[in-house]
């Protein structure tokens, strides 16, 4: 949820000019690379008391192992097997539940050794090597417990996921059906109908259907309706978080990064701040539009909308270069939501072409004219390098009344210019952006 909430307000449609003691903050130049990302890892944050308890529990069953250890090979031939496949399952979702994965890999064999014949412990183990990435072992595993002949509702929740990481759309639509059909309780099998909903539209299913399970009454409900259409972005925040979207923004983005003149209301205070616009009709001069106040809007839009300056949109920037992170402690997303927000979401199709049919408002949109580029989670990717500017595989969008910016993953920089007039992608605001770039990457 917290990458699509950053990912949503991208464009503003006003500026407010920085006051005069503030200073645009520098470009992040030792920010993370992708390395960073792989090799950093935020597991989930346990209460001291958890943490404590957990570590304890493992002790004890360390210490009940070595007492009366079980032998090295053939566990399941001993008389205890079951006595020690019990202990070694503990162990194992102890060890899961300190996200420590390899730990539990390790503990969930030696429980299967024990009592091959479990099958839930196959599914706990290919629980654990999904964790770990291990997608080949996690499936074999999965089809382990199937030659068992003992499936069960845990079983198809994992080859749903495996269905889904694999592509395999015919086979997710498949297993997400039995897994919401088996769910123990209403609010599993709406999460289940999610995946389901999701894995038909796909595989290009027309009108896709639910399976015949009752739909939770609240969470997570408002998923459901969201992928169905049914409820609007900011209707999705306020069912999940309590909070409308302005607030939702407040409290776990902008005032994290001490974006403080960021917001979709406008205050009154700061007018003198506001920057004029100006409006070129038919292709003629541009001429001033009055200043005045924005209004309150009467529905916050996840696609735009956000009053900003250029210092604060650098805040976001800089947030996005250190892979989620507000300075060195404060993570707003996790590494891994920054990677897949930066990576080509939409396979062979193109990106950045627009055709215009309001040309006052827009003109054409190819703003990298001569190239195919690609979408990610909320920003547009150039797969191929600026000349004189940004690096391949940087990540830029825009607001309509032509504000820029770009963040230049590879070599650890980001820029935004915000200039205040229509038509979008006017010939000059395209030409002055270029003229800006050049400059920024000129002495680098």
């Amino acid at each position: 949820m917290r990458a699509i909430a950053v990912a949503l307000a991208l464009a503003f449609t006003a500026v407010i000019a920085a006051p005069p003691t503030a200073q645009a903050q520098p470009a992040a130049v030792t920010a993370p690379l992708l390395m960073y990302a792989s090799t950093h890892h935020y597991p989930p944050v346990l209460q001291p008391t958890t943490q404590a308890a957990l570590q304890k529990q493992i002790a004890r069953i360390n210490f009940d192992l070595s007492k009366d250890p079980p032998p090295a090979e053939n566990c399941a031939q001993t008389l205890g097997a079951k006595r020690f496949a019990t202990l070694y399952d503990d162990l194992a979702q102890a060890y899961s539940n300190m996200a420590k994965h390899a730990e539990a890999l390790e503990a969930y064999t030696k429980a299967i050794d024990c009592n091959p014949r479990a099958d839930f412990l196959h599914a706990e183990l290919a629980a654990s090597l999904l964790d770990l990435g291990r997608y080949t072992d996690a499936r074999m595993e999965t089809q382990r417990q199937l030659h068992l002949g003992r499936a069960n509702f845990t079983l198809y929740t994992l080859l749903t996921q495996l269905d889904f990481i694999d592509e395999h759309w015919a086979d997710a639509i498949a297993n997400a059906r039995i897994a919401a059909t088996m769910a123990p309780n209403d609010e599993q099998a709406t999460y289940w109908q999610c995946f389901l909903w999701l894995a038909q539209l796909q595989a290009g299913t027309q009108d896709p259907t639910l399976a015949k399970r009752r739909i939770a009454e609240g969470w997570p409900a408002p998923i459901l309706e969201s992928l169905q259409g049914k409820i609007t972005e900011e209707e999705l925040v306020e069912a999940v978080s309590g909070l409308n979207l302005e607030q939702y923004f407040q409290r776990n983005i902008l005032k994290p990064l001490g974006m403080n003149d960021t917001s979709f209301i406008f205050p009154a205070e700061k007018f003198d701040r506001l920057v004029g616009r100006a409006q070129r009709q038919n292709g003629g001069p541009l001429q001033e539009v009055p200043r005045a106040l924005p209004p309150k809007p009467a529905a916050f839009n996840g696609g735009g909308g956000l009053n900003s300056t250029a210092p604060d949109y650098i805040k976001f920037m800089q947030m996005i270069l250190r892979y989620g992170r507000s300075g060195v402690r404060e993570e707003i997303l996790t590494a891994k939501s920054v990677e897949a927000m930066s990576m080509n979401q939409i396979g062979g199709l193109g990106a950045g072409k627009l055709k215009s049919f309001m040309p006052n408002l827009s003109s054409d949109v190819d703003v990298h004219p001569g190239f195919v580029d690609k979408w990610g989670l909320g920003f547009l990717i150039n797969t191929t390098a600026y000349p004189g500017g940004r690096s391949a595989g940087s990540l830029a969008w825009a607001g309509v009344y032509n504000t820029f910016y770009w963040i230049d993953q590879p070599r650890g920089l980001c820029a935004v210019i915000m200039m205040q007039f229509l038509p979008f992608v006017d010939k000059e605001a395209m030409g002055l952006l270029g003229d800006f770039e050049r400059a920024a990457y000129a002495n680098l």
